[in-house]
Formats: structure tokens, sequence, C-alpha cells
């Protein structure tokens, strides 16, 4: 029995890793996902938690039922007047306005829209714990890798905050894509 077990630890051990990995994932969105549910999702209209993301889904709305065209205009930037949109590419808009329209099959609802674009910022945040594992793997050991991965996924501060149900906002795109980057990074070096 127990040279069976010996055989078979490296497998049992990715096993449970993976699945180490995988209840972080799961306890990431449960954290960004559970409590500010009763907020966001209350009332009659849905609520946002952060006033940046009122301007994103203003974006995304337009997008989401234009697809692939961006509003020039945007008569809320600049009063008196309409001011004209941010001048670089709306990469987070678009993504997120993309998902939407493919998910409404070409013609998305408010309510296609009002349903994913707020779970969009908790799901991008556990997305992360998956490149944390690997960095903290490739740097020390596998489990260095779980412990960066489980801290990704519960430690309290601002990314926790900005990557909340109906936070809406570029921030979370920005810290997956960056440590997405990093990791990659990370492991060509070390292969070279």
């Amino acid at each position: 029995m127990i040279n069976k077990i010996a055989q078979h630890w490296p497998v049992l051990r990715k096993i449970f890793i993976g699945l180490l990995i995988t209840s972080f994932f799961a306890v990431a969105l449960y954290l960004r996902i559970a409590f500010p549910y009763d907020v966001v999702f209350g009332g009659a209209t849905v609520r946002y938690t952060g006033v940046d993301a009122y301007y994103h889904m203003r974006i995304i709305d337009s997008l989401a039922h234009n697809f692939p065209h961006l509003s020039s205009v945007d008569p809320y930037m600049i009063y008196p007047g309409p001011g004209g949109t941010s001048s670089s590419f709306p990469f987070f808009d678009y993504l997120v306005a993309g998902i939407i329209w493919m998910i409404g099959l070409g013609s998305p609802t408010q309510h296609t829209v009002d349903m994913i674009a707020p779970y969009f910022p908790p799901v991008l945040a556990a997305l992360t714990v998956i490149p944390a594992y690997f960095i903290g793997k490739t740097l020390f050991n596998r489990w260095a890798g779980v412990v960066a991965a489980g801290l990704v996924a519960i430690l309290p501060g601002e990314f926790l905050g900005r990557s909340i149900l109906g936070f809406t906002d570029h921030h979370v795109a920005e810290t997956l894509f960056s440590t997405t980057a990093l990791m990659f990074l990370i492991l060509a070096l070390k292969n070279a």
C-alpha cells in the first residue's frame, strides 16, 4: 500500500495542488461576490460599487448595443457641453462589451449587460490566482506558489476592494494582465 502511494505520489501531489488552486479560485470568487451582492442587486436597478464604474458602464452599455462602434461624444464628460471620450483605446470596455455582445448573440438586452458586467472584476481577480501560483512556483517551489495563490485570493486591501462585485473598472484587468506578463517573463528567463 505504501509502495503504491509512493509510486503515484507525483501524480497525487499535482492533483492535490490543482484542487488547492481551484479552491482558492472559488474562495476568491465567493469573497468578492457574496458580501456585496445585496448592495449591487438589492434594488430595482444595479448599483455599482465605484464612481468610475458608472463611467465605464456608460461606455460598455453603448458598445454592447452598437458593437464595435465607440461613441465619440460623452454627454456627461464636460459640463455644459458634451466632451469627447478618452483618446486612448478603451481595451477594458471593449473586452467587457465584446463578451456581453457574444453572450447576447449580437443583440444583448439591457438585462444581459446589467447581469454580466458587474461579475467581470471578481472573475478577473479570481483568475489572478493562477499566474500568482506559477510565479511563486517558478521563483521558489510549488508550495511557495500555493501560498502566493492563497494570499492573492484572500488578502484585504486595494486589490480586494477594486475587484468586488459591481466595481466594473479597469484596475483588476491591469493586475491580471501585468501579473500574467510577469509570469511569462519569469518563465522565459528561467528557461533561457
